[in-house]
């Protein structure tokens, strides 16, 4: 039986930074709830020019130019550049090296919605890592980052269902967050996708499917996922490992933000399933039978009508599920 076990160790090593550090005693920064205001039109195309500034310099190996840049563009609300700045204090890169002010930066940065420091202030608060636990409010930025399509922010909401820490368990939405860091280049999410479909566990148990996914998090350099491949490998038949074989080889990482990716299709597809509609096979691909079930239950709610996969529509069935408990 597959259950909180399946992977451990998500937030080990995660946070090697040690600018995280610096987010001791800064309450007033990282606040899901308060948004900076956004930036005028002439803002953002100085922000630009400033940004295209420092990334030029940094190619031409002026680090001291580059952060400068940088700050100017972060100044006027570009949240990568200010990505970049907090980050750039924390290795002393091209300023000197300054934990408060990467911290400040990087806080900065989430708050103007860069998925790479939502996810370190979200990791942070998540595990009580350099300030105090606060899951609720880690899990909100991980939302933020993960919606965006990063993939650490996605393997650990997937996680967080499987777990059941600061949400209510649930196997099919870790499946989804799972697939989504999986598809994304995430070993590790690859490598726990594999044991779901190798045991049923929040997907149909599918045995090629856990083979192509244990091959890839191999190739990925996940060390466990050798032995399964070849256990997986063992149970199929020449015909269905050759299919295997030929879609690993084309598979290429890709970042998976929204909500028309394969695994967010999957849950929907079972989610449906499990409510009563046909939508098909559960296979991650919108068909006409998916189509019909959606436009169905889209129906059925009082939701605008139009078969198509949305926010709104995945937030529903994930609630008919089971609530959030957090």
């Amino acid at each position: 039986m597959v259950g909180p076990s399946i992977v451990r160790g998500g937030l080990t090593g995660l946070l090697a930074l040690s600018l995280i550090t610096g987010l001791i005693g800064c309450a007033g920064y990282g606040d899901p709830w308060r948004k900076p205001p956004p930036p005028t039109a002439e803002e953002q195309a100085r922000a630009k020019a400033a940004y295209d500034r420092a990334t030029s310099a940094r190619a031409a190996g002026d680090a001291g130019a580059a952060a400068n840049h940088f700050r100017d563009a972060a100044a006027l609300g570009h949240a990568n550049a200010a990505y970049e700045l907090g980050l750039a204090y924390a290795a002393g890169d091209g300023v000197p090296e300054d934990l408060e002010q990467s911290a400040r930066w990087i806080n900065r940065a989430a708050d103007l919605g860069d998925p790479g420091a939502q996810f370190l202030v979200g990791s942070s608060f998540y595990g009580g890592i350099g300030v105090e636990q606060d899951v609720p409010r880690g899990l909100s930025f991980l939302e933020r980052a993960a919606v965006q399509g990063h993939p650490k922010a996605q393997f650990l909401l997937g996680q967080a269902y499987v777990d059941g820490i600061g949400v209510t368990a649930n196997a099919e939405w870790a499946a989804r967050w799972y697939g989504k860091a999986a598809r994304g280049g995430h070993a590790q999410a690859q490598y726990a996708l594999g044991v779901m479909f190798a045991s049923g566990f929040g997907v149909p148990e599918n045995t090629r499917r856990a083979y192509r996914w244990f091959s890839i998090a191999a190739d990925n350099g996940y060390e466990d996922a050798a032995a399964l491949r070849d256990k997986m490998a063992s149970r199929l038949t020449a015909e269905a490992r050759a299919r295997a074989d030929a879609k690993i080889g084309r598979f290429a990482a890709k970042e998976s933000p929204g909500y028309a990716d394969a695994p967010t299709v999957l849950y929907v597809q079972l989610r449906l399933r499990a409510l009563g509609y046909d939508a098909g096979p559960a296979d991650g691909i919108t068909g006409p039978k998916t189509r019909a079930a959606i436009e169905a239950f889209q129906a059925s709610e009082k939701m605008p009508v139009d078969g198509e996969i949305s926010r709104a529509l995945v937030e529903d069935l994930f609630e008919r599920a089971t609530p959030r408990g957090a």
